[in-house]
């Protein structure tokens, strides 16, 4: 039988692996076992933030070996956290570790703005060595040189030499999706990420440089480089309202690693349905598989990076009726149009994740979902924009007799612009067939098109047949 893991025994591992780690910009303890200085602590966050974000930990010595012993500061969680997010403009998260009984408390920082050094007390923090020093020219112009690099460009980690960085990037993972073996040396391993676009090669030093790009991709802790807010996460809920959440999953790692996981689970929890289509009884997913892999992949390529505020985790929400995935950003074009136009937020990105083959095609990610779930006769997915973000409604394998007449109409749009994307045309007999129904439902299908006419959402096909027999219909432009 299993035996379940302790909190202490989860602490202690955490503590472990961030004291094997060498102390860099992004990375610093402090003893401060009697306490330490508030005033001091918001800088060296300010520093940490205008490196890339990342951690500190008081109750740790600073000098190798490290040994824990324990800090009786910031007693207080809360109001630290209220302080440093009023000092610096930062949702920075405070935590205590019990580590054999010794209270090590630690401070997870993100990253500043995209092209935004964070000043404070007057002067641009940063450290050189074991001091905390104002930023030079040359440093503050990078960063405001961001402004003019695409996101995937930016630099997330100072340069390293090779074998630190497949310390911090699963190379395994990612020659595995490319199906191919990996180079023998760290060297030539970080020669294909350079190919790639995940990291570069520093030409001053010949170390590496991970690349915000590959951090995302091939992180094996996002946390490590400050994007800890871009992790998948998937909140699995009781019923139907979002009270009665029964887990809330975090994946640490980057994408290549995480994405499949996540696909992985979902399918593992979610239910199926029987399907006697085929004249036996067949056990089917209610979800299929081939949209939540798009739907996901989709959520994660178009976040908004540049959005600091409220959270961007791509979330996928399991609910007892629906699916919801949601990722920060609004879309760039009208949500009606995600079929029949395409508008990349992250290109890079996008392509990366086709070649390593997380993502489909552009623009065919959504079009396979709504194939899909047609494929089962089920609701289409429906699109939602909020204030600062996107979400993706799946509802299953619902029949015609299930569905309301919002669901429906919905349906009939998709399937009229998925024909259209296609490079086909929607017809009275096209849309039965996609709900599954009868000659005998013909009439309802013709209610339900001349609905859609008449909001002005599909219009007849000018270059089609004249004439109810045969008339084919097109989205409207």
């Amino acid at each position: 039988m299993a035996t379940e893991t302790s909190p202490s025994e989860v602490h202690k591992k955490y503590i472990d692996q961030r004291i094997a780690r060498k102390e860099d910009r992004r990375l610093e303890f402090k003893a401060a076992v009697n306490g330490f200085d508030a005033k001091k602590t918001a800088r060296y966050c300010a520093a940490i933030a205008n490196s890339g974000g990342g951690e500190m930990f008081f109750g740790i010595t600073d000098q190798i070996p490290r040994s824990v012993v324990g800090t009786s500061a910031f007693g207080d969680l809360q109001e630290t956290e209220r302080r440093l997010a009023e000092a610096l403009g930062l949702k920075i998260t405070v935590k205590v570790f019990d580590y054999e009984g010794k209270r090590v408390v630690g401070l997870a920082i993100p990253s500043r703005p995209h092209g935004t050094p964070l000043q404070l007390d007057g002067a641009y923090w940063t450290r050189t060595g074991e001091s905390l020093v104002g930023m030079t020219p040359d440093e503050l112009k990078a960063i405001f040189d961001e402004a003019r690099l695409p996101y995937e460009e930016e630099e997330a980690y100072p340069p390293v030499p090779a074998d630190d960085v497949l310390a911090l990037l699963d190379s395994s993972v990612v020659f595995r999706l490319l199906a191919t073996h990996a180079p023998h040396t760290p060297e030539g391993q970080l020669e294909e990420f350079q190919r790639l676009g995940l990291v570069k090669e520093s030409s001053l030093s010949g170390e590496w440089i991970v690349l915000k790009l590959g951090a995302l991709i091939a992180a094996r802790d996002l946390l490590d480089f400050g994007l800890q807010g871009h992790k998948l996460r998937i909140i699995t809920y009781g019923g139907t309202g979002r009270l009665d959440a029964i887990s809330d999953r975090f994946y640490d790692s980057g994408y290549a690693d995480s994405l499949p996981r996540t696909v992985e689970l979902l399918t593992s929890i979610l239910p199926n349905h029987e399907d006697f289509s085929q004249a036996r009884r067949e056990e089917v997913p209610t979800y299929p598989v081939i949209a939540l892999r798009e739907l996901i992949a989709n959520a994660v390529v178009h976040q908004d990076f540049h959005r600091t505020a409220g959270g961007n985790y791509p979330t996928v929400e399991v609910f007892k009726d629906r699916v919801e995935i949601s990722n920060g950003g609004t879309p760039l074009i009208d949500i009606k149009k995600f079929v029949t136009q395409n508008a990349q937020r992250n290109r890079i990105m996008s392509d990366v994740m086709r070649r390593i083959g997380l993502a489909e095609n552009r623009g065919s990610g959504v079009d396979r979902s709504l194939a899909a779930f047609e494929e089962i006769q089920g609701a289409a997915p429906e699109f939602i924009t909020e204030s600062h973000m996107t979400r993706v409604i799946l509802r299953g394998s619902q029949s015609w007799e299930q569905m309301g007449p919002d669901d429906r109409q919905w349906a009939a749009y998709m399937h009229c612009c998925l024909k259209w994307a296609n490079g086909e045309h929607m017809t009275n007999s096209s849309l039965r067939a996609r709900f599954g129904l009868s000659s005998g439902k013909t009439q309802a299908i013709s209610n339900l098109i001349a609905e859609l006419v008449r909001l002005n959402v599909i219009i007849i096909d000018p270059s089609g047949p004249s004439g109810n027999k045969g008339r084919r219909y097109i989205p409207h432009p």
